[in-house]
């Protein structure tokens, strides 16, 4: 959730101090440490950002007294820029090969947010369903190493391709044939962002935020937190090439593209604060 409490506090001199809430706290605070921490900063902070309707609703369950100060304003997507970076390079794997699709995971390894022992699962499962695809998983973390053992474990190796992180994943996006978001929990996901500003298909779980950025069957599919579900979702998007293609073009939501007035809808909260009695 940012800098620590006190840093903001005592540290930093600002006319208007202000928090970004970019999780869910339902899924992201188990302990409630955060949500304490949050409590304890409301009196010393002006705005709480919140990137989407659903890490809003979650922050206001968990500090109500907050309701005033809590607004929602979607992450900044600067779309020129990532159609350029898409250019700059190379993606960081060979084309495929006899039409084999490519899927695309961009994320932190953490198995507790993630899921990465699933997206393994679904793996083995689709290639038993003799379904044909390269997978490749752009990211580091510190559940690395669990994720490595599961895919020798499952003899995935050959499957599924740890690419490490990207300092540019723009290029990946641009290869990928399917962008899989196989998240337990999110607050607003930046990939699905990403991948819809760079025109790809997303298959997403059903995490905070998502019906914000998804239209499921329009420019994506959003299935439940159901590893069957997962399975038979990415097989027919895998399959069906006119599926996989209608998505691509199935547009995004305006409200997440109009940067312009997101940084207006922002200064005019700073200045209503500001002025505010």
């Amino acid at each position: 959730m940012g800098y620590p409490r006190l840093i903001i506090e005592y540290l930093v001199r600002a006319d208007t101090k202000m928090r970004w809430i970019r999780s869910d706290l339902s899924g992201a605070d188990p302990t409630g440490s955060v949500a304490r921490s949050l409590r304890r900063a409301t009196t010393n902070t002006d705005l709480f950002i919140c990137v989407s309707k659903v890490a809003r609703a979650s922050f206001l369950a968990a500090v109500p007294e907050a309701a005033d100060k809590a607004v929602v304003i979607y992450n900044i997507l600067n779309s020129d820029e990532m159609h350029a970076r898409a250019k700059e390079a190379k993606p960081p794997f060979p084309p495929p090969q006899d039409g084999v699709p490519v899927v695309l995971s961009v994320c932190r390894l953490s198995e507790h947010a993630k899921g990465l022992t699933r997206m393994v699962r679904v793996c083995r499962a689709l290639a038993e369903a003799e379904v044909s695809f390269h997978w490749y998983v752009a990211g580091e973390g510190p559940d690395r190493p669990l994720l490595e053992h599961e895919i020798d474990r499952h003899g995935m190796s050959a499957r599924m391709i740890l690419l490490g992180r990207l300092d540019n994943p723009f290029p990946a996006y641009r290869a990928a044939d399917l962008v899989a978001m196989l998240s337990h929990y999110e607050g607003l996901c930046g990939v699905v962002n990403e991948a819809r500003v760079l025109g790809k298909p997303v298959i997403a779980t059903q995490v905070s935020g998502i019906d914000e950025q998804l239209e499921d069957g329009v420019n994506g599919v959003v299935v439940e937190q159901d590893e069957n579900a997962i399975v038979a979702a990415m097989a027919r998007l895998l399959t069906d090439t006119e599926l996989r293609a209608r998505l691509a073009d199935g547009g995004y939501p305006a409200a997440l593209l109009d940067d312009a007035a997101k940084l207006d809808h922002l200064e005019a909260l700073v200045c209503r604060r500001k002025v505010a009695p």
